[in-house]
């Protein structure tokens, strides 16, 4: 493996088959959430990690952690929301307090399979090691639950203005990207020590030196390895929230793949969508948003959730990762496509098509009129995560709007916009 985990942590490689077929058995056969969903995500959190250069602020023992998360995080997933079960008063909300339902459980699970010992890939760690990988893959689990996103967003961005304060990030804007065809740089040997003597020395951050409390300062004097790496100086709790971050957007990061793909998980989503609007219809729950085959359209859910999630997310996790670019490049042009097929399916539709589920009717100047200004404040948005503040990090008079605040401005000229047709 990459960072060489298995000698590091003790891995045997027969734990590791049975574990992984653990995992494969765990997950259901849903459209959507099932193992190659897992394995996407971890696919895109090793991109993180390496491509991006995300593993210069985290210790290997919490990528270690980060990346059993990544696998495991929609394990026993059964293509049904959290508002299903809480709606439905399931026997995982009762278990669960409706809070976080299916995260809870996809935590639990995972647990429950590294119990059995021929699946413990957490066998050889230490009780402090252990419990440290616990942590971190609870809360990065927990924190795919999308409604915490703009909670997390906001965390995001004080990350970068601590970043900023520590000079870890660059003020400047980041070099353009290499020449195709050029060889990438070499990757440096994992700094560890040999697993001798009951000692163990982890690839990780320098020392720390802001105040923080007893605890944590035990926590990352615990971290420190004997081979310090100069490009962070986060504290642990600044890089649990980094790895929660960085796990909430491989869980969404879907429009930004290549069209193809990034299209046929979407198609994958919108089919277990939709699968559960009719459940919740005939179970005569209430149909949850964007779960209505009869009025939801998949261009226009793909636009809101690239234009009010996916957008702004990646494009302040490109200020920490400038690599990072690529993903917004593929998201402008696949949001390109969608609205290119939303415009083609405005033209066909009938006048009733038009106006289901929809209370306000537009016209085609005014709509277009609408979608004009999201495009434009879409762009806005990716430009102003790509460019980094040469002032001050704190936020001041005059200072640029965050990414979130841009796009919720945007968002309200909207809804007024509308009231106003209404009126």
């Amino acid at each position: 493996m990459h960072f060489d985990m298995f000698n590091l942590f003790g891995v045997q490689h027969s734990t590791f088959q049975n574990f992984l077929r653990g995992v494969k058995e765990g997950y259901l056969s849903k459209p959507y959430h099932n193992f190659a969903h897992g394995f996407d995500a971890m696919q895109a959190v090793y991109t993180f990690l390496t491509s991006m250069k995300a593993s210069s602020y985290v210790a290997t023992l919490e990528m270690f952690a980060f990346l059993i998360a990544a696998l495991c995080h929609d394990i026993n997933h059964n293509g049904l929301t959290n508002a299903y079960h809480v709606n439905a008063q399931t026997d995982l909300a009762i278990l669960h307090n409706d809070q976080s339902v299916l995260e809870n459980h996809h935590c639990a699970y995972l647990f429950q399979l590294l119990r059995q010992p021929n699946c413990n890939i957490l066998g050889s760690l230490k009780q402090s090691e252990f419990r440290h990988v616990r942590k971190i893959i609870i809360s990065s689990i927990l924190a795919t639950d999308m409604a915490f996103h703009f909670s997390l967003t906001e965390q995001l961005h004080k990350l970068v203005e601590v970043m900023l304060e520590k000079n870890i990030i660059s003020k400047e804007p980041p070099p353009p990207p290499p020449v195709p065809g050029t060889p990438p740089p070499p990757i440096p040997p994992t700094a560890v020590s040999p697993r001798s003597g009951g000692s163990r020395a982890f690839r990780l951050n320098s020392g720390l030196s802001h105040p923080r409390s007893p605890s944590m300062a035990a926590e990352d004097a615990w971290t420190q390895s004997t081979h310090p790496r100069t490009e962070s100086n986060l504290t642990a709790a600044e890089r649990e929230t980094f790895i929660k971050i960085l796990m909430h957007s491989a869980d969404v990061s879907n429009p930004c793949r290549p069209w193809d793909l990034s299209k046929k998980w979407s198609d994958l989503l919108v089919e277990e969508f939709f699968n559960q609007g009719d459940r919740e219809r005939a179970e005569n729950l209430p149909v949850s948003p964007n779960m209505d085959r009869s009025t939801s359209k998949q261009s226009q859910l793909s636009l809101n959730f690239v234009d009010f999630v996916v957008g702004p997310l990646f494009a302040t996790i490109a200020q920490i990762l400038p690599e990072a670019e690529i993903c917004c490049t593929h998201m402008t042009t696949n949001r390109q496509t969608w609205e290119e097929i939303r415009e083609n399916e405005r033209e066909s539709d009938t006048p009733k098509a038009k106006s289901a589920g929809s209370p306000v009717q537009l016209s085609k100047s005014q709509e277009q009129v609408l979608w004009k200004r999201r495009k434009t404040a879409f762009h806005e948005v990716i430009g102003a995560g790509a460019v980094k503040s040469t002032e001050s990090p704190s936020r001041s008079s005059g200072s640029n709007p965050s990414v979130l605040e841009t796009f919720m401005e945007a968002l309200q000229q909207e809804e007024e916009d509308s009231s106003e047709q209404d009126v």
